[in-house]
């Protein structure tokens, strides 16, 4: 199939339908789908088993508060550098998106183009690394050709991958 470069618009109305698309992060390109389609995560957990839980980003910590039963404080919410916080999930959420312990990762982005399309399809994107299992990262669009997903035009911010930190006791699981 190779490389499928899709606008916005396109995006969104894929992501609406269940489908896994590829996308440009501030840190590498990710694949995923609505938070909120089972049948599109489970698609993604097919391609990327886990039991572990995927990332969650959200368009804004409003948002995010209403995947976690905890007060997100203003100091998270302040955070500007890629993170990723762990909380503990409300109870409707899925057990596909959390860890054994019901908790769920979640990211707000400070990358315009990605915040663009979470504003766009109004929910959340389960978020993970685009690659096949234990395969390197995608970096750049040559690398995303062998995974025949549509891919959202856009350039990746190259920052560091997100620091990924427990809410409760800023415990780093991964620097």
């Amino acid at each position: 199939m190779g490389m499928i470069l899709i606008n916005r618009n396109k995006a969104v109305e894929l992501l609406n339908k269940g489908a896994l698309i590829i996308y440009p992060t501030d840190t590498v390109y990710g694949i995923g789908c609505r938070a909120d389609h089972n049948e599109a995560v489970a698609k993604l957990l097919s391609l990327k088993p886990r039991k572990t839980g995927f990332i969650i980003l959200c368009k804004d910590w409003d948002e995010a508060q209403q995947w976690t039963i905890e007060n997100i404080p203003d100091e998270t919410r302040k955070t500007t550098r890629p993170t990723t916080w762990v909380f503990q999930a409300q109870p409707h959420i899925s057990s596909d998106l959390c860890n054994e312990l019901h908790e769920i990762a979640i990211r707000v982005p400070n990358y315009e183009p990605l915040n663009q399309l979470l504003i766009a399809v109004d929910s959340p994107i389960v978020s993970t690394s685009a690659n096949k299992p234990g395969e390197h990262t995608a970096q750049t669009p040559e690398e995303l050709k062998t995974l025949n997903f549509p891919v959202l035009e856009g350039v990746i911010g190259n920052q560091p991958p997100s620091t990924i930190i427990h809410h409760r006791d800023r415990t780093i699981v991964r620097p």
